[in-house]
């Protein structure tokens, strides 16, 4: 199990780093909001992870002061990742509609408040700890991925209708599913996060169900991402071939 998380894990962080520089870079020539707020996520959340590492495994012998900011970084990064998921799905999925906007704006002030309540709190606790400022960061977050990942795997469904008409690009609608399939494996693998210490246990780590799981999600989620933003060549030929026939 323990190589699987490891292999899960740098799954995540390689191809999340990989994807979120790339399309900040992007970003930073063309101004186009849409690689601006995938990459801010993708980097995000891979950086998150990163951060955990000092709470889930050397709690006991860093100094507190450490693993707490170290957490409050996770925090950070992680909610500015879900920030940016909203915003995304929202101008690119739904632009122009207020409740959308709405949603954006009020998913961002929770993450916000519930950071700024775990900093008040000054104690090492990990942001899925049966707290309520926790509830509202973890779930927050695993509503916004799992919209972000309907609403692509909507939308590519319509471009697949009309690339099958002639009126679209099957390669773009094989991206937007992939990224939708994504989105959706990273809110549900966050939903065992979640989960964990209402059963009982102190994190995932100790329940090997919800464990094999979340690791299973990942590799999901990173290679559905791998797929969608550095796909190579011959996987582009082979989508475009297969709607052509």
């Amino acid at each position: 199990m323990q190589l699987f998380s490891l292999v899960s894990f740098l799954a995540l962080l390689v191809v999340g780093t990989t994807v979120g520089l790339r399309l900040l870079l992007l970003a930073r020539r063309t101004r186009k909001l849409p690689e601006m707020a995938i990459g801010t996520a993708c980097l995000a959340t891979a950086l998150g992870g990163v951060f955990l590492c000092p709470i889930l495994y050397f709690a006991d012998s860093w100094p507190e002061g450490a693993v707490f900011a170290s957490a409050i970084t996770s925090s950070v990064v992680n909610g500015i990742a879900g920030s940016a998921i909203c915003l995304l799905t929202w101008r690119v999925f739904r632009p122009g509609r207020f409740w959308a906007a709405s949603v954006w704006v009020v998913a961002s002030v929770a993450l916000l408040v519930a950071v700024v309540v775990q900093v008040l709190r000054g104690d090492v606790v990990p942001h899925w700890a049966l707290r309520p400022e926790n509830h509202v960061f973890m779930w927050v977050r695993v509503a916004a991925f799992l919209w972000a990942g309907l609403e692509s795997l909507r939308y590519a469904g319509m471009m697949r209708r009309q690339a099958r008409l002639g009126l679209g690009d099957p390669v773009v609608a094989a991206q937007i599913r992939l990224w939708g399939v994504a989105a959706t494996a990273i809110s549900l693998m966050l939903v065992f996060w979640a989960m964990a210490p209402h059963l009982g246990h102190a994190s995932v780590q100790d329940w090997s169900t919800g464990m094999f799981a979340a690791n299973a999600l990942g590799l999901v989620g990173a290679g559905s991402l791998h797929l969608a933003f550095l796909s190579p060549a011959a996987w582009r030929r082979w989508i475009a071939e297969r709607a052509a026939t």
